[in-house]
C-alpha cells in the first residue's frame, strides 16, 4: 500500500495540470492533488487545458474524457503531440471499450473509473511520479557528467592505458621490475574509471 508520505517524496517538485468540467469533482480532486503536488492548474473543458498546457511545467497530466469543446482523446492527442513522453491519466464515468482502445493506441499513461478512489490515485500517481522523478535525477547527472568532461576524461584514461600496454609488449626483455609500476599505474586507471562507470549504472537502474 502506497501511503501518503511515499508519494509526497515523489510529488514535491512535480506540477500537475488537471482538466474535468464538473465543478464538485474538480474541487475535490485538485484539494487532494494540492497535498502532494507543489503546483496544481486546473482547466474546465479540453481547449482550456490545451491553452494552459505547458511540458516545461505540467509533469503528469490528468484529463476527463468527457469534456465540452474539446474532448479528453482529443486533448490527449494534441498534448501528446506537444510532448510524446507526456504522463497522462484518463479519467472516466463509463468502462467504454472504444474509448479504451483508442487511449491505448495513443499511449496513456493510466485510465481510471469516475468516481475516483483516492486509494486508486494515490497507487497511479506514486507510479508515474516516481519514474518521472529518477528520469529527472538520472538525466540530471548525465548532463552533470556530460558538462563536466567526465566522459572525455575517462575515455582519455583508457587511451593512455592501452598505449602503456602496447609499449609494454613491444619491450624484448620486461622483468618484473621494469613492468611492475606501468602495470599498477594501468590498474589503478582502470579501477577509477571502473568505479564512475559502476556509480553512473546504480544511478540509471534507479531510474528504470
Amino acid at each position: 500500500m502506497v501511503t501518503p508520505n511515499m508519494l509526497k517524496k515523489y510529488t514535491d517538485k512535480l506540477g500537475v495540470l488537471y482538466a474535468e468540467d464538473n465543478s464538485t469533482v474538480l474541487k475535490m480532486t485538485r484539494d487532494f492533488l494540492a497535498k502532494f503536488f507543489n503546483q496544481v492548474e486546473v482547466a474546465r473543458n479540453g481547449q482550456e487545458a490545451l491553452d494552459k498546457y505547458n511540458p516545461q511545467k505540467h509533469d503528469i497530466v490528468i484529463i476527463d474524457i468527457n469534456m465540452p469543446v474539446m474532448n479528453g482523446i482529443e486533448l490527449t492527442r494534441r498534448i501528446l503531440e506537444i510532448n510524446p513522453d507526456q504522463a497522462i491519466f484518463i479519467t472516466s464515468a463509463h468502462n467504454d471499450s472504444d474509448y479504451l482502445f483508442n487511449l491505448i493506441t495513443l499511449g496513456v499513461t493510466s485510465y481510471m473509473m469516475k468516481p475516483l478512489n483516492n486509494e486508486v490515485l494515490t497507487l497511479n500517481l506514486f507510479k508515474a511520479a516516481k519514474k518521472i522523478s529518477r528520469d529527472r535525477e538520472v538525466r540530471e547527472v548525465l548532463n552533470f557528467i556530460e558538462n563536466n568532461g567526465e566522459i572525455e576524461k575517462n575515455m582519455q584514461v583508457i587511451g593512455d592505458v592501452v598505449n602503456s600496454l602496447k609499449d609494454i609488449a613491444t619491450w624484448k626483455q620486461p622483468t618484473p621490475q621494469s613492468i611492475g609500476a606501468p602495470l599498477r599505474n594501468s590498474v589503478n586507471s582502470l579501477e577509477q574509471v571502473k568505479s564512475k562507470l559502476s556509480q553512473l549504472r546504480s544511478i540509471v537502474a534507479l531510474g528504470r
